[in-house]
């Protein structure tokens, strides 16, 4: 679900890491004093105003975002919302943070914040909404208000408003997070610790006295952080919408992962279902919710194309990300 989100998410971060690395090597080489460099040494700020630039600007860069994506993605599942569940269905708690955030953008409809928002707009898809029609709308502004940094705990809090409970616990444990927290970190910081940690740095870089310059490489760990973030976001929110298409009937699960290989290769039981190369399969579980492609199918160590298996069977596939063992296999109709 949603990723072209996700992917101009990955873009933009890898453009920050790209131009982190570009200054730091430009850098280096007027440093060494190198002869064709020469005529551009008379504009050179200076290593230390460098690299504050480069400092802030890479975090100030990397918070926006960070900001973007999560409003983006919360904002794209809203407007999936009315395909899956009826408003009515949706809770008081949902309904109590729906009215108050339409009255507080109503009352300050005139502001710069809501220039580009249309009085008579809001108010006929909060009405649609209440009569009970299928096909309403849900204003993603109305649940998207905040006016703090976003702390592991705001980010809860938005994720909640929008029925959507445990993020904390889910991204601490998603398998990309732990990576990075162990492998970097060596598990001694927290997933909140280091969320902080970034939001200082952060706003120091926007309106405070920067002291603590970051080198290269904090900086591309910040970056790192914040892409493993996303991912485990946008799995959650993956996670939820295919677990109500399953309530649904819209989707339905046709196997789990056996085994694992190298080259993205996984043997999985699969029943009662047909499935063909560039079929887009979804794997599941407690800690995450991802999609890949099918690149290849093997039955009994012979290429084929299309599976169907009736009953249940166990056939090799090649995907085009790495798939965990055990993983749930879900199909999703179109």
């Amino acid at each position: 679900m949603f990723p072209a989100r996700l992917e101009h998410t990955h873009q933009g971060i890898a453009a920050v890491k790209k131009s982190v690395e570009t200054s730091d090597q430009i850098r280096s080489l007027l440093l060494d004093g190198t002869d064709y460099l020469s005529n551009i040494v008379t504009n050179y700020p200076g290593n230390t105003d460098w690299r504050i630039y480069d400092h802030c600007a890479a975090l100030t860069r990397l918070y926006a975002i960070f900001e973007s994506f999560v409003e983006g993605i919360l904002a794209d599942f809203l407007g999936t919302i009315p395909s899956l569940i009826r408003y009515s269905d949706l809770g008081d708690g949902f309904h109590k943070e729906h009215r108050d955030g339409v009255a507080h953008i109503l009352q300050r409809i005139e502001t710069y914040r809501y220039r580009d928002l249309i009085l008579s707009e809001i108010i006929k898809d909060y009405n649609l909404a209440l009569s009970g029609e299928d096909e309403y709308r849900i204003l993603p502004q109305s649940l998207l208000i905040h006016d703090q940094n976003l702390s592991l705990h705001i980010v809860d809090r938005l994720f909640t408003r929008l029925g959507i409970k445990d993020v904390i616990n889910w991204i601490t444990c998603h398998p990309q997070v732990k990576t990075f927290m162990n492998d970097v970190r060596g598990d001694q910081n927290t997933v909140e610790s280091e969320l902080k940690s970034f939001v200082q740095y952060r706003n120091e870089a926007a309106h405070g006295v920067v002291n603590d310059v970051l080198s290269k490489e904090e900086l591309l760990i910040h970056c790192d952080f914040i892409e493993s973030l996303c991912q485990s976001m946008y799995e959650r929110i993956n996670h939820r919408v295919i677990s109500r298409r399953l309530e649904l009937d819209t989707a339905r699960e046709i196997g789990h992962v056996t085994e694992e290989y190298r080259d993205n290769i996984i043997v999985a039981l699969l029943k009662n279902t047909t499935v063909k190369i560039d079929d887009r399969l979804y794997f599941m579980s407690d800690s995450y919710c991802y999609s890949s492609a099918i690149v290849n199918l093997q039955v009994d160590d012979v290429d084929t194309n299309p599976v169907t298996v009736t009953d249940m069977r166990e056939i090799g596939l090649k995907t085009a990300v790495k798939v965990k063992k055990k993983a749930r296999i879900i199909y999703c109709e179109r």
